[in-house]
């Protein structure tokens, strides 16, 4: 199946059955699926209308549409998720996107053992789609692990449910939405102060990519994230004292690399780089000229690679913890 949205003249549902439910939600459902004429599998996205009224309804149809239109912008695009077919009945609101065998990023975020494989398989993909996301007005503004997907060990941008289409260049965004771990401060103040129609602009993507990297680095979040419980009542608190915290690097990494993450993550959004500075950062034009000797590396680290060699390290530490236990009881 190409990579192209199907046409609904070309669509039949009855061709079509669910295999596995990969995620419920309040309102959504998503579900692997397969042809049963040639064997195909997709994705297949479904929101129940009966979960929204009035105002919000309303939100969460421009929210479908919106992504509807990016993935429409974004066709051709190497690094987006291809969209199959969408539709809308008296029920529902649901889309057919490309099945990623490989899950998402966030399956692999704490799996990479050096910089060049964290460039190589996830930053310069990353940059490149995103420049492209950026060139055609779009903003994502939910840019996380969880909304990159791995599939034949490339990676594709995909849930542009919360993204925003700028009409012009000088077009702005507002709305407080997103995840809030990886949200940008000013979005975050926003939301502390509630001002919903604070305006913004591309600038959030760039904190998201810091954000991403900084945790492929290190294992963690900046700036306490990792000790958010997510419980509504005290996130005004943990948002109002993270964002006043400073950026701090809990172990070494290569000076280009740590460049990178700290412009990114500059607190004020004027100072943030834009995707097209990012492309000819220190820490990517190094990756370029010696990409042939890097690729010529780390096409051993592939996802399933990274994968399976976490599979045998979390194997030899439950022996040795068997192995320790097992002494313990002989002496």
């Amino acid at each position: 199946m190409d990579e192209y949205p199907i046409r609904v003249a070309d669509f039949d549902k009855n061709v079509w059955r669910r295999i596995i439910l990969i995620y419920r939600g309040i309102a959504s459902q998503v579900y692997k699926i397969q042809n049963t004429n040639n064997g195909t599998y997709a994705v297949l996205k479904t929101y129940s209308k009966s979960e929204y009224t009035g105002n919000t309804f309303q939100r969460h149809n421009r929210y479908f549409y919106t992504e509807v239109e990016c993935n429409k912008i974004m066709i051709g695009t190497k690094y987006a998720v291809p969209l199959w077919y969408y539709y809308e009945s008296e029920k529902e609101w649901g889309m057919i996107t490309k099945y990623m065998s490989q899950l998402t990023l966030r399956s692999y975020i704490h799996l990479f053992p050096f910089s060049d494989v964290i460039i190589s398989k996830v930053v310069f993909p990353l940059l490149t789609a995103i420049y492209h996301m950026h060139q055609k007005g779009i903003i994502h503004r939910d840019l996380k692990p969880d909304n990159i997907f791995v599939n034949n060990d490339k990676i594709y941008i995909g849930d542009f449910g919360y993204s925003h289409i700028l009409k012009n260049p000088n077009d702005k965004a507002y709305g407080i939405v997103g995840t809030v771990q990886y949200m940008a401060p000013e979005i975050l103040d926003a939301y502390v102060n509630d001002s919903r129609h604070y305006m913004y602009g591309k600038e959030v993507d760039i904190w998201a990519i810091g954000i991403i990297v900084y945790e492929m680095f290190f294992y963690e979040k900046p700036f306490g994230w990792n000790k958010y419980t997510k419980n509504e009542d005290d996130l005004k608190d943990f948002v109002t004292n993270g964002i006043t915290r400073e950026l701090t690097f809990p172990s070494a990494i290569p000076d280009d690399a740590k460049d990178f993450i700290t412009k990114c993550l500059s607190i004020d959004p004027e100072k943030r780089p834009t995707i097209e500075v990012l492309l000819e950062h220190e820490w990517i034009l190094n990756y370029l000229n010696k990409k042939n000797d890097i690729n010529e590396k780390c096409p051993q680290w592939s996802f399933s690679i990274l994968a399976l060699t976490a599979q045998v390290q979390e194997k030899n530490l439950m022996t040795r913890k068997k192995t320790l236990t097992h002494q313990c009881m002989i002496f």
